[in-house]
């Protein structure tokens, strides 16, 4: 299963690398419906998200909407008039949290066949769903605290996972791991249990608080508040650590605010206030690590408030608030890296050509464009003109030249004929 996600990944990548535009270096905007669009997920070419267009005046509804990256249609999932919300997604899967019977149930849809269909029917409130292969997790209020249980798609069983008397909330899963927020402590600690072994185990025990778990493969993820006073969330730090090795680990730990990470492969990904820490309301820009060249990037533009990021193979989304209001945007980082690369070409390019190194100008403009036709960015039209004033630039060298030639065989000439 896990090489088959990969290599899904990889296939995925490489065909929306091809078919999809590139704006802005890398972005791309899914929605611009006048409403606001938020809480995205993703799984392949596939992207969802709880949508507000068919509210009123009167109730400030959400359903839950998908866009294809491959074929760039839009369709609508859920069409009751309640709250469905914070979706996620899994396969041909897509499942949420739904307020239509009075309290939050788990639904579900499947886009192959596009039946909806119910996951839990318990009084209480059900939330919060996240989803791998046939299981559905969720955090559960049954029993007067928030609980861990499980759903079976196959088998249509139901099963708790957390029975601790204190909150266990904020699940997620990958495999047969589950792992979610715990405050039987007093503070906020990552727990996790193994579906297989039926064994629960502690992840974090530090005295702050660790929240907003993610989990790839043996790596787990979360935002650490160890660092800072006790009940300030605005200054996170992403932490990780590793199943295999019981090994945990720091991955950014700075005074800005990082927060809600989420990892595919060996990327991690996260809100940050590093471009606006001055301000009195932060803003958010999705920045990203490498877990295996230890470098921090940021994704995307620095553009209004960027939040609730997820990721699938190079592909990630979040929800965008530089038009006045939460769109939902993607980037593909396979062509944010490319792009670059071209951008670091061609700033070389201009230097050598302000330098009138115009061969090594035209190379360098050359370079950079090939890169930018590839990823099918517009800046391939800049290049165009940059490499058509260097040639002009060349061809006036050489016709200097040639001009500086002519009149030195004009001179011998005449220097011959004296003789």
């Amino acid at each position: 299963m896990r090489l088959d996600n990969k290599i899904r990944g990889i296939f995925v990548t490489a065909l929306i690398v091809f078919l999809l535009p590139v704006e802005d270096s890398c972005e791309l905007r899914i929605t611009d419906e006048p409403f606001i669009q938020g809480y995205p997920a993703i799984y392949g070419d596939i992207v969802v998200w709880e949508d507000r267009r068919n509210s009123s005046s009167f109730a400030d509804y959400r359903d839950i909407y998908g866009y294809n990256l491959l074929t760039k249609e839009e369709f609508q999932i859920t069409i009751d008039p309640s709250f469905q919300e914070k979706p996620a997604i899994y396969g041909n899967t897509v499942i949420w949290e739904d307020y239509r019977n009075g309290n939050y149930d788990i639904y579900g849809y499947d886009l192959v066949t596009k039946e909806e269909f119910q996951i839990t029917e318990d009084p209480s409130n059900q939330s919060s769903p996240t989803i791998y292969g046939n299981t559905v997790i969720w955090e559960d209020y049954r029993n007067g605290n928030y609980d861990i249980y499980g759903y079976n798609l196959s088998t249509k069983e139901e099963f708790q996972i957390a029975e601790d008397t204190s909150n266990q909330s904020s699940p997620t899963i990958y495999g047969n791991t589950v792992i979610w927020l715990d405050y039987r402590n007093g503070n906020y600690d990552i727990y996790g249990y193994n579906l297989l072994t039926k064994e629960e185990f502690q992840i974090t025990e530090d005295s702050g608080d660790q929240v907003s778990p993610a989990i790839y493969e043996e790596i787990v993820v979360w935002a650490d508040y160890r660092n800072s006073k006790r009940g300030d969330y605005r200054s996170g730090d992403i932490y990780g650590y590793d199943l295999s090795t019981g090994g945990e680990f720091p991955i950014i730990a700075d005074s800005n605010d990082q927060m809600l990470p989420a990892i595919y492969g060996n990327i991690v990904v996260w809100m940050d206030s590093a471009n606006d820490r001055h301000q009195r309301y932060r803003r958010y820009s999705i920045h990203g690590y490498n877990l295996s060249t230890e470098e921090e990037f940021q994704i995307g533009s620095d553009i209004g408030d960027q939040g609730w990021p997820a990721i699938y193979g190079d592909i990630v989304v979040w929800d965008d608030g530089r038009h006045g209001k939460s769109d939902i945007y993607c980037c593909n980082l396979q062509a944010m890296r490319e792009v670059r690369k071209a951008d670091s070409l061609f700033d070389r390019g201009k230097e050598e050509f302000e330098n009138e190194h115009y061969e090594a100008a035209l190379d360098y403009f050359q370079q950079a464009r090939e890169i930018y036709l590839s990823v099918k960015s517009e800046k391939a039209a800049e290049c165009d003109e940059w490499i058509r004033k260097t040639q002009e630039e060349m061809k006036k060298g050489f016709c200097i030249g040639t001009l500086l030639v002519a009149l030195l065989v004009a001179v011998g000439s005449l220097v011959l004929q004296k003789r």
